[in-house]
């Protein structure tokens, strides 16, 4: 998937924007705009959506047993998912733009470094997703397709697979279309998509400035002495802690309560089985195979404070250290995505985006990574959409 084919030009860019410093981020892709000649690919910038357009074999490997491509080392992410459902709009906001090219950076550095295996991106959404155009210019620069998963093709295929059947009755009987529909969906999916492929899962919202090396499991606090995260999830197929989270998922669920089915469910299933209450009872030995990364390595600022990320002044006080791997937005609330926020300039967010996501800061401009932005000029502006069903689910 990487590599083959890539115009040189593009490559020595690429190679450039990965090593360079700041300034030379900025002006080599200043410099880049004009000689950009790309064709923008039809729609979505992608692969079409459609699960039998697969150009270069991603969608093919799922539900394989080579669901994470030949020559990879168990500690190596070679699937990286991501969930997009949304009833008021079925593309993505500026500052999912964003997190997607910081991630596309990300994982564009381990092919460098890699090039005898394959990294696949996929967006799990529906069938009325679009893209915005600033996708073609991230895979043309950054040589790795995002693969558009209808949701509807998807769940087909995962019938047919037969696993977590708990988790697809689950489904069928309807319980998530109550509540806060669109954060049950996505929590519920997520496990699902590491459980039955490997790999990994990031919110959108989420800026990435690095990864763990050689970890083969893992996930973060949200807080110290608080509730586990599941904004960054690294899992190896069939983990059996996802599918333990998976069934107190189903048992447990209630989508009446914000948080209940995500870090709730994680951290309870977590304490349940690797920190038993009984001094006799023993812990699963997969207990002994996750990783809990401490608070700071993906949500360096918590939820309360999370208007240091977007002002220059209250952002003066904010550290990033080398085991912080990625910087949580928090953009989803549990009303609505933040409105009406500015993002100042050289405030937490303008810095990172000028390192790790120039194209979408070039091509939207600050304002455009703004909470509730849309990537193609307009704003969210729905603040009840958490809470429909999209259509395309109804049926």
């Amino acid at each position: 998937m990487a590599g083959a084919g890539r115009p040189a030009a593009r490559s020595v860019l690429l190679a450039a924007l990965l090593l360079g410093g700041l300034v030379g981020l900025l002006g080599l892709a200043a410099a880049a705009i004009d000689p950009w000649a790309y064709d923008p690919i039809a729609s979505l910038g992608v692969t079409g959506g459609s699960l039998d357009a697969d150009p270069h074999g991603c969608v093919a490997r799922l539900f394989s047993e080579q669901d994470g491509g030949p020559h990879a080392d168990p500690t190596e992410v070679t699937n990286v998912f991501f969930v997009k459902f949304d009833a008021a709009q079925p593309t993505l906001a500026g500052d999912e733009v964003c997190g997607l090219e910081s991630a596309m950076r990300l994982f564009a550095e381990q092919l460098l470094a890699r090039p005898n295996i394959t990294v696949c991106l996929y967006v799990l959404t529906t069938a009325d997703f679009a893209a915005p155009a600033t996708v073609a210019s991230l895979y043309q620069l950054y040589g790795l397709r995002p693969n558009v998963l209808y949701w509807s093709d998807y769940l087909a295929r995962w019938r047919r697979a037969g696993t977590l059947p708990h988790l697809l009755d689950w489904y069928d009987r309807g319980a998530w279309r109550q509540g806060y529909v669109l954060h049950s969906l996505s929590h519920g999916l997520r496990v699902a998509l590491l459980y039955n492929h490997g790999g990994a899962y990031f919110d959108l919202d989420l800026v990435h400035l690095g990864s763990p090396e050689r970890l083969a499991n893992y996930l973060s606090w949200q807080s110290p002495g608080g509730q586990l995260s599941p904004v960054a999830l690294r899992f190896q197929r069939q983990h059996p802690f996802l599918e333990a989270v998976s069934r107190r998922f189903v048992e447990q669920f209630d989508g009446s309560q914000w948080g209940h089915n995500g870090p709730k469910r994680f951290t309870e299933t977590y304490r349940e089985f690797c920190e038993p209450a009984s001094a006799t009872a023993a812990a699963p030995a997969w207990c002994s195979e996750l990783r809990i990364l401490p608070p700071h390595a993906y949500q360096p600022v918590v939820y309360e404070h999370r208007a240091k990320l977007y002002k220059e002044a209250e952002g003066r006080s904010v550290r990033l250290g080398a085991d912080t791997y990625g910087v949580h937005l928090w953009t989803d609330t549990k009303q609505h995505r933040l409105a009406d926020t500015v993002v100042q300039t050289g405030s937490v967010l303008h810095r990172i985006a000028q390192q790790v996501c120039p194209v979408a800061l070039l091509e939207l401009g600050l304002g455009g990574l703004a909470p509730g932005s849309s990537a193609d000029g307009g704003g969210s502006g729905d603040a009840d959409a958490e809470q429909r069903v999209p259509k395309v689910l109804s049926a």
